[in-house]
């Protein structure tokens, strides 16, 4: 049994979801010079206040295009 080690955030130190064996190219929220952010911390730094609601609805599948 191969177990998959998950990366940590590089800001708060929790658990990512990317896999560390994960190429940096193919991850969600690694910021190059800094390293790999959970999405917590890279919505409280990238996503401005007023869009939040909406990545969030996105990210949950109730935004409708």
């Amino acid at each position: 049994m191969c177990l998959l080690k998950k990366e940590t955030c590089v800001l708060c130190g929790r658990l990512a979801e990317e896999e560390k064996e994960q190429q940096v190219s193919e991850r969600e929220y690694y910021i190059e010079g800094a390293g790999q952010l959970c999405r917590e911390c890279y919505q409280e730094t990238y996503v401005p206040r007023r869009n939040r609601k909406i990545c969030m609805e996105e990210e949950n599948g109730r935004l409708k295009a």
